[in-house]
């Protein structure tokens, strides 16, 4: 989709879900594809909160979760995602599984597994209950038959995301990486080994409960084929998508246009309270600039460079 954001690539067009029938809304011509009225509005809140939100400016809060600008302006493309992305998107999730009827998921968050991997098991307890892991995630105990783990490796501005899902009732564990070479099978191994521990002090198991799970690395998933998008290849592997789960030879993997979805995805959902107020700044913003220069498209400098990743220090609730 050609959109108001342009880093000098094209988009497919009508890859972005919008309510109501698509027929009745009003197009018009921008660069060389028709895009519709609410597609530049989402592609223009986009642009503000890219470009002129301050780095503290909350884009994203719902309950005991938020994310600020300098956060949420990782998904820009060539940039590391920040773990707060991932945990917000596994917030979402969460709230989304306890709405089904049988509930079949549980997603734990990227600072569980840090957790898991940096204290000793006094401190982890504490943890746990500080930041009320059970109360917040688990739920409905009988029903999940899988828990959707994200890991990061290496350091905080650098270094790898993968994710590991439990089949509770099969007792297996998938390692599902976009970047199987990055980690070494040693420190892989510890790692799975340190969640194991953890998963049995967060469901009160005694020690050793999941020692007959198997363990298993995840084939024919989509891979990444550069060195910053592991953190988007790991929200989508918790969302399960199709392009994602298995290979197609028809998806043509656009790391710009994926990264869009996920803000354009984290921005405008029902559980954001931010949403109506950086719409209203937005239009506020681009109704000045019109009057100002007459300036119907504006675009994003892709010479600009990136602010820092930078995440929250993990906070008692």
């Amino acid at each position: 989709m050609d959109g108001l954001i342009d880093y000098g690539k094209s988009h497919e067009v009508g890859q972005i879900e919008f309510e109501g029938d698509a027929k009745y809304e009003e197009r018009i011509q921008v660069g060389s594809s028709s895009v519709s009225n609410r597609e530049i509005e989402y592609l223009q809140v986009l642009q503000y909160v890219f470009e002129c939100l301050s780095p503290t400016d909350k884009v994203y809060e719902s309950g005991r979760l938020y994310l600020n600008q300098k956060e949420f302006i990782t998904l820009k493309p060539g940039t590391f995602l920040d773990s707060w992305v991932i945990d917000i998107f596994v917030g979402i999730l969460t709230e989304s599984e306890k709405k089904k009827a049988t509930p079949s998921n549980w997603y734990l968050p990227v600072m569980f597994s840090t957790a898991a991997l940096v204290c000793d098991e006094h401190n982890f307890k504490d943890f746990v209950h500080r930041h009320k892991m059970r109360e917040n995630y688990i739920f409905d105990q009988e029903s999940p038959k899988k828990v959707f783990i994200p890991v990061h490796i290496g350091q905080k501005r650098h270094g790898h995301f993968y994710l590991y899902i439990f089949h509770l009732n099969k007792k297996v564990v998938e390692i599902w990486d976009s970047l199987p070479t990055f980690v070494a099978e040693t420190d892989r191994d510890e790692t799975t080994k340190k969640l194991f521990f953890a998963i049995e002090i967060l469901f009160k198991q005694k020690k050793g409960a999941f020692s007959d799970y198997q363990t298993e690395m995840a084939n024919n998933i989509r891979s990444q084929d550069n060195g910053f998008d592991c953190g988007v290849f790991v929200i989508n592997y918790m969302q399960q998508s199709d392009n994602y789960v298995k290979r197609d030879s028809s998806f043509q993997f656009n790391s710009q246009k994926e990264r869009e979805d996920l803000a354009l995805k984290l921005l405008n959902n029902d559980l954001n309270k931010e949403k109506q107020n950086l719409y209203d700044k937005a239009r506020r913003h681009y109704a000045h600039v019109e009057k100002q220069d007459g300036n119907k498209r504006l675009r994003v400098d892709p010479s600009k460079e990136h602010f820092e990743d930078v995440g929250r220090e993990m906070e008692a609730e």
